[in-house]
């Protein structure tokens, strides 16, 4: 299953977080309001789904952010990063 969102609420990530088929996850529009920030349910759903091997997002700026964050928290899960230009 692949899904592709724009807005993460509490309860969105919770969802995300609870698809057990879910292998694919795209992101599209991303914004960020302050330096070096990506946001945490962003992090949170990539690291927390179990079936999820693929993440693409949209950040013209901080890409490479996202893969130290998610190195930090979740170093013990393999995901392809895939930045959408």
């Amino acid at each position: 299953m692949s899904i592709s969102v724009t807005d993460l609420s509490e309860a969105g990530v919770h969802h995300l977080i609870n698809m057990k088929k879910l292998h694919t996850l795209e992101f599209d529009d991303i914004s960020i309001h302050s330096e070096k920030q990506i946001p945490d349910s962003i992090i949170a759903v990539a690291g927390e789904v179990p079936s999820l091997r693929n993440f693409k997002f949209r950040c013209a700026i901080y890409q490479n952010q996202f893969v130290e964050d998610f190195g930090e928290k979740y170093p013990g899960k393999v995901l392809l990063v895939s930045q959408i230009m």
